[in-house]
Order: C-alpha cells, then sequence, then structure tokens
C-alpha cells in the first residue's frame, strides 16, 4: 500500500507475466470511498520503480518508453528513453521534461554507445541508442543536437545503408520512421 496521488493510500499489486524478458505489470487499486477501482498499469521490458523525484511527498512511476523496444533494432539492442508518470485519480500523467536531470543521465549513457564511433561496429547494432539519443534530445528542447546526432549517425554507417537492415530501417528511411514515430509519441512538438 503506498499513497500515489495525495488521498487514500493504493494498493500495488506487482506481477510478471514471465518470459525470455516480458513483462512487467502493477495493478493499482484506487478506493473511491465504496470500492476500489483497478488500473492496469503495463511496463513491459524495463519495469519500474516507485521514487518520489522531486521529494514533494508524492512518488513518481519512473519507467522507460517501451514503444522503442524492437522498433529500431532487435532486442538485444534495445534501449529506451525515461519515462516518468504520476498517478493522479486513478490515471497516469506523464511529467518526463519535468526532470531534465534523469533525461540528461540516459542521454550520456546512450550517447556514449554510438557519439565516438567512426563505423558500425560488427557485434552491436546501434539504431536504437541513436534512436533514444534523438528522442531525449527532443524531451530536453534541444532538436539542433538531435539534428547533430543524426547527421553524425548517417555520415559514419551507424544506420546502415538503404532502406532496411535486418527487418528495422536503416539509412535515411531509419531518420524519417524515427521522426515520424517521435511526432506521433509526443516527443517532437509542433
Amino acid at each position: 500500500m503506498r499513497d500515489l496521488d495525495g488521498g487514500e493510500p493504493e494498493v500495488l499489486v506487482e506481477l510478471y507475466t514471465q518470459g525470455a524478458h516480458c513483462c512487467s505489470v502493477a495493478l493499482a487499486l484506487r478506493y473511491d470511498g465504496a470500492t476500489y477501482r483497478p488500473k492496469l498499469l503495463l511496463y513491459g521490458n524495463f519495469g519500474y520503480k516507485v521514487v518520489d523525484l522531486d521529494r514533494d511527498g508524492l512518488p513518481e512511476l519512473s519507467a522507460f518508453d517501451e514503444r522503442f523496444v524492437y522498433t529500431f533494432s532487435a532486442y538485444v539492442f534495445s534501449s529506451a528513453p525515461p519515462q516518468i508518470s504520476q498517478y493522479r485519480k486513478g490515471r497516469l500523467v506523464d511529467v518526463t521534461r519535468r526532470f531534465p536531470a534523469e533525461i540528461r543521465r540516459n542521454a550520456a549513457q546512450v550517447g556514449k554507445e554510438f557519439l565516438t564511433k567512426k563505423r558500425p561496429p560488427k557485434d552491436v547494432d546501434l539504431r536504437s541508442f541513436v534512436a533514444v539519443y534523438v528522442a531525449d534530445q527532443y524531451l530536453l528542447g534541444r532538436p539542433a543536437e538531435a539534428r547533430r546526432a543524426l547527421d553524425y549517425a548517417l555520415a559514419h554507417g551507424l544506420l546502415y545503408r538503404g532502406k532496411e537492415y535486418l527487418g528495422s530501417p536503416a539509412g535515411r528511411n531509419f531518420v524519417a520512421v524515427l521522426m515520424r514515430d517521435l511526432r506521433r509519441w509526443g516527443y517532437v512538438r509542433p
């Protein structure tokens, strides 16, 4: 039991669906004065943490944006940007942009995977790291850095050549698909 939104404590039931690497699920039960109302929270491969990032007495649910998993490369090379939510009256509210230090930490981690490479390594597909770094830069309000990273990755062949490589978008097609998804998912704001 934990108070997530400043009212009655919620009941969090953590579940794991089992399998090779998926899925972490939580059932949040919120008391509305008469009964407990359920909210299923899907956290996929990377799971989540309940942590009070802003130290206001109410915790955030810190996870990762699972839409990036498998989208830009194989799972083994997948990474994801942070996705931080607050639970308010039975709903999750995305507050990721309020925590730039968490975003910068993630960007630094994924950026070191590709920003110094001069050619694609033979044993690692870097496209997911590029996608996450670019998403992090948009979350931070730094579209010029996002563009610079994409240009760097293209120039050094880190996104591969052609339209597709190993079943995922490659080259300029990767950039087009990434930007389409980032707009659709709310990373790039109009």
